[in-house]
């Protein structure tokens, strides 16, 4: 689920298809593009210091992040 982590400044933001038990990552300065592992197409990216680079229309209109506990195993895992 897209999300926006105010106390860290970091948006999530989930692309059609995301499955985080078929995804790994790629570290970038400005965060991680995340890929699905069978076909290297992109379904999410992680946005370190987003409210400098976001609008803040964008940041307001996404939802606080779920606590990993309340989380389905496909949204957790990313290697």
């Amino acid at each position: 689920m897209s999300h926006y982590d105010r106390e860290v400044d970091i948006a999530a933001l989930n692309l059609e298809g995301f499955d985080g038990c078929h995804a790994y990552g790629e570290q970038h300065e400005w965060g991680v593009l995340l890929r699905e592992r069978e076909t290297d197409r992109v379904i999410g990216v992680e946005l370190w210091k987003a409210s400098g680079c976001l609008p803040s229309e964008v940041l307001e209109g996404l939802p606080e992040p779920v606590p990993a506990a309340h989380l389905g195993a496909s949204d957790r895992r990313v290697d």
